[in-house]
């Protein structure tokens, strides 16, 4: 029973801390797009799909990502990001 217990707590420390990453990772990304830093921000909005590609972040990331690089002018890689969203939710 103990070692169950400690293995609950285990990962509900990881969920924990991973999604706290997650988080930081976004408002990272989020400020260089309120900085209107906008190729930084595509790139760093990128990098944490990319990481947290499995959790409600990571999908997050890939719709600000779009919009980033909208804003900066890369029409084809929004494009891009928005066509594969829409393929997988159909």
């Amino acid at each position: 029973v103990l070692a169950v217990a400690v293995l609950i707590a285990g990962i509900n420390a990881y969920v924990g801390t991973s999604s706290s990453q997650a988080n930081e990772d976004f408002a990272k990304a989020f400020s260089a797009l309120q900085d209107e830093e906008y190729a930084t921000a595509a790139t760093q909005f990128g990098e944490v799909a990319a990481r947290w590609a499995s959790n409600d972040v990571g999908l997050l990331s890939r719709v600000y990502a779009a919009q980033a690089d909208l804003r900066a002018g890369n029409v084809d890689a929004a494009a891009a990001i928005l066509k594969q969203l829409e393929q997988e939710s159909l």
